[in-house]
């Protein structure tokens, strides 16, 4: 009863200085005490917190099986329209930015499962960041090749750029 009662009393010690429950566990946690000092709230805390942890994990893994699967489908929309629209070059230029896709698509997946470890993100947003990031990209790179986009000219970026700038009223006049 009074570990109880003692468990009680740091907990609303905590709330008043506006500690959750979450950091009080922590505090307590950095500092071990023997079994006999540790109030039920404590091993209740510690106890769920556990729970919570290993939900995490499993819902990690559960969503990393269907996050790689679908990664290939991913970097295979990335793949394929590279080979069409990269034609000079041989097999080293595309090889390169397939490499780099890659080495983003695996930093972009790592970063994503350390910050659902670390519980600053949910299992679905962490573990499919990488798939979130790289969508878009292969998205692009379908359509730039459905239209027959020359992707690295750079005449035509120069032309576009060209052209925005006569569109856009020029600074000198208003000074």
């Amino acid at each position: 009863e009074d570990g109880v009662l003692a468990g009680y009393v740091a907990l609303v010690r905590a709330r008043k200085v506006g500690l959750t429950l979450t950091a009080y566990i922590q505090v307590r946690m950095a500092k071990p005490l023997g079994p006999e000092k540790r109030s039920p709230l404590d091993l209740i805390a510690a106890e769920n917190e556990q729970k919570r942890r290993e939900l995490r994990y499993t819902l990690i893994e559960w969503h990393k099986k269907f996050a790689l699967a679908f990664a290939c489908f991913v970097l295979f929309m990335i793949g394929a329209p590279l080979g069409s629209i990269i034609r000079k070059g041989g097999l080293g230029m595309p090889l390169v930015i397939a490499v780099i896709f890659f080495l983003v698509f695996h930093l972009a997946n790592m970063f994503g499962e350390k910050l659902v470890r670390q519980d600053a993100l949910t299992p679905l947003g962490g573990m499919w960041l990488s798939s979130f990031i790289l969508i878009p990209v292969g998205v692009f790179l379908t359509w730039k090749a459905m239209n027959d986009s020359q992707l690295f000219n750079s005449e035509f970026y120069h032309r576009t750029l060209r052209s925005l700038r006569r569109r856009l009223p020029s600074r000198a006049g208003k000074a």
